[in-house]
């Protein structure tokens, strides 16, 4: 395996309002000053402001200057000093905004310095009390750097919840340019929580915006993060339309590691596609653009794909020579233990793949050594699978299988911490939905008690015209006041059911996309471990049959991925895991041929009791085809499923090859694969046709079992 964020009186926010307005004109003034042509002129204002400092009477003019000043700081323990000293005269001045305002600007240094522990207690400290008063920049700030943080803590789905609110709090006219790209902050947070369509939705409205101020920059910058959703989803053809469209716009900005970039994702999805020669392209373009930026870490990016995609071609040299120059470039900026217990694994399992096992064993340890403790545990699951390898090829087999097992465990380990983040994550998201309808209910209930003062007042008032009037009015205030509170309790009743509602749903829905992960994963772990046995098998047939029975077990794990990769995680996409499953076939038994694979169906969706069965069968069909019917270096594979009606169906495999011998009959063939193409067919009450019509046929008939 190869590894490439209670009300206040009205006098107190009318002086809440006058204290931002205060900040932002000394801000401005400074920003102003800040961005003069010469040193002088910035030495000049910080005088001025440290005289302001000095010599003010009051705080409420100190304090404004000691933002200003911190801001102007390019020593950070200076501007911790001015930032703490501006809340604490805050907290003396009695000026609750101030004191938020400058929590916030805490939490951004502290953010920006890798502490994100004191951050995080600074922001959500400020969100509380910014959130008493009026909307205005500082909350809307405050919510970016809280969901900056949380995704930094690995909280997806608190990141999420931050980061909409910064972008709803942006989503105005005068703020429309920033709003386009906080949509593109959050389109990429929706992608690497895996959220992959909500990722698209925002990331093309962010493009829209990008393209109405006509900013190239950034609308290259959101056609890339669109290319990465695109091939996530392994939607490789549109993936390159888009990154291909960032390319046209890059080449004509001066923003080289921008174009590097885009050089770099259009190679991954070469690479996906087993496009070598194009993938070579473009990740030499990028290093070509790379080298004389000497911006270090990307340049070692990629020489590691590079070599990485040497190693797929099989040419083992010119592998660990990239790999080995990327190793070099990582080691001349250390303090990345990640990123050097990866290039230390790539190195490894490319000696392995060769034969050098002391040098291979050498790397592995490093690469234990540079992520032991960190918490790298994907890291550590590939360094596992590579170490079993190892064993395996000295011939080492019951050290093989123990590490296959610490792998296995430590993998289920892993996926039951990320099941119970995300339930946990989902839970806190409702948390924090059910505190904001907490305060949108008290300020409910004060805007009703102050509309019951008014009529009480109303009544007083109109006492000595008419005292029936008084009784009717009371009347009516006290069965209003009855029925609201009625109805409030209602509404109550009814949200919290919602939210408990939406938490089960999530937790189920969670609970069997891992049930579906988890089966993927044992069935790929059994054939790692055919794998492992069959590197010693030496005679080909033997060999043959490990293999076939590897891709077997590889068709019955594709089903449980797409299940787990689809909405309702109960039917899978026909079209979808067809396409995959010959691709994947094709790659293995055709690699130096060009196979057209064509699919035609009338079936939208099938559920897992009659696909298993279905795919095993195309699975021995197609891997017969591609082992016996073409002679040339091209051919044709079909694939047709009708709609017969009354949940019986049809399905139509066929080549363009040279066909079965004349005279075959089916009963008349004894292999594995037909026995087990005939009783797959038994399972599903139905029935194989085997004739040659430009080539070899199968028509199955056959009754959905679902």
């Amino acid at each position: 395996m190869s590894i490439a964020f209670s009300n206040h009186p009205t006098s107190l926010k009318n002086c809440a309002l006058s204290a931002q307005r205060i900040i932002l004109i000394l801000m401005a003034a400074s920003l102003l000053v800040f961005k003069g042509n010469t040193l002088r002129a910035t030495n000049h204002h910080e005088d001025s402001l440290r005289k302001v400092i000095d010599s003010a009477q009051h705080d409420t003019l100190r304090i404004p200057a000691l933002f200003a000043l911190a801001k102007l700081q390019t020593d950070t323990a200076e501007a911790f000093a001015f930032l703490h000293l501006a809340r604490d005269l805050a907290e003396q001045a009695s000026i609750p905004l101030w004191k938020a305002y400058a929590k916030v600007e805490l939490a951004d240094l502290h953010r920006k310095h890798g502490r994100y522990a004191p951050a995080i207690n600074y922001v959500e400290e400020a969100i509380q009390t910014l959130e008493e008063f009026p909307p205005g920049k500082p909350i809307i700030r405050a919510y970016g750097i809280a969901g900056q943080l949380a995704w930094s803590e690995r909280s997806s789905m608190k990141s999420i919840y931050y980061k909409r609110k910064w972008v709803d709090g942006l989503n105005k006219p005068e703020t429309r340019e920033q709003y386009g790209k906080a949509l593109n902050n959050l389109g990429v947070t929706y992608k690497n929580a895996a959220l992959e369509i909500k990722a698209l939705e925002t990331l093309l409205k962010a493009l829209e915006i990008a393209e109405e101020f006509r900013d190239s920059t950034q609308i290259g910058t959101t056609l890339n993060n669109i290319g990465n959703v695109y091939k996530n989803r392994e939607e490789y053809n549109e993936a390159l339309e888009v990154h291909w469209r960032a390319l046209a716009i890059r080449r004509n900005l001066k923003e080289p590691q921008a174009l590097a970039d885009t050089y770099n994702n259009i190679g991954l999805v070469h690479r996906k596609l087993g496009h070598n020669d194009s993938a070579r392209y473009y990740f030499s373009e990028s290093i070509y653009i790379r080298k004389p930026t000497g911006e270090k870490r990307r340049l070692s990016y990629a020489y590691n794909n590079l070599g990485l995609l040497m190693s797929d071609e099989g040419i083992p040299d010119s592998a660990l020579k990239y790999l080995h120059l990327s190793l070099d470039l990582k080691r001349t900026a250390p303090g990345d233990h990640r990123d050097m217990g990866i290039a230390y694994l790539n190195l490894a399992e490319t000696y392995i793949s060769i034969g050098k096992n002391d040098i291979a064993y050498d790397y592995l340890e490093k690469s234990r050594l540079a992520i032991d403790g960190k918490g790298y545990t994907e890291i550590e699951i590939a360094r596992l699978e590579a170490l079993a390898k190892y064993f395996a090829q000295i011939n080492q087999h019951a050290d093989a299988y123990k590490y296959i097992l610490i792998h296995n465990e430590l993998k289920d380990s892993l996926n039951h911490i990320n099941l119970t983040k995300n339930v946990r994550d989902v839970q806190a998201s409702f948390a924090l939905e059910q505190s904001q309808n907490e305060i949108n209910r008290l300020e409910q209930e004060q805007r009703l008690k102050e509309l019951e003062l008014q009529n009480a007042e109303l009544a007083r008032n109109t006492m000595l015209i008419a005292l029936v009037a008084i009784a009717v009015i009371a009347m009516v205030i006290m069965l209003r006041s009855r029925s609201i509170s009625q109805l409030n309790k209602s509404l109550q009743e009814a949200n919290a059911n919602l939210q408990a509602t939406r938490v089960s749903k999530e937790e189920k829905e969670t609970l069997l996309k891992e049930v579906h992960h988890r089966v993927k994963n044992n069935l790929q772990i059994i054939t790692s471990l055919l794998r492992l046995q069959s590197e010693n098998i030496k005679d080909p047939e033997v060999l043959a049959q490990f293999n076939e029975s590897q891709n077997r077990i590889r068709s019955m794990a594709l089903v449980h991925e797409e299940l787990y990769r689809s909405k309702d995680f109960t039917s899978i996409n026909m079209k979808d895991y067809f396409t995959k499953l010959a691709n994947d076939l094709i790659r293995i038994y055709a690699v130096r041929k060009e196979i057209d694979f064509r699919i035609d169906t009338e079936v939208e969706k099938m559920g897992v009791n009659t696909l298993i069965p279905l795919g095993l069968m195309v699975n021995e069909i197609i891997t017969n085809a591609l082992k016996h019917a073409f002679t040339g270096n091209t051919g044709l594979l079909e694939i047709k499923l009708r709609d017969l009606g009354n949940k019986d169906y049809e399905l139509v495999v066929a080549d363009n090859g040279q066909g079965f011998p004349e005279g075959l009959e089916m009963h008349e063939l004894h292999s594995l694969g037909v026995e087990l193409i005939h009783t797959l067919a038994e399972q599903l009450d139905g029935s194989v046709q085997m004739d040659n019509e430009s080539g070899a046929r199968y028509t199955i008939r056959f009754r959905c079992q679902d």
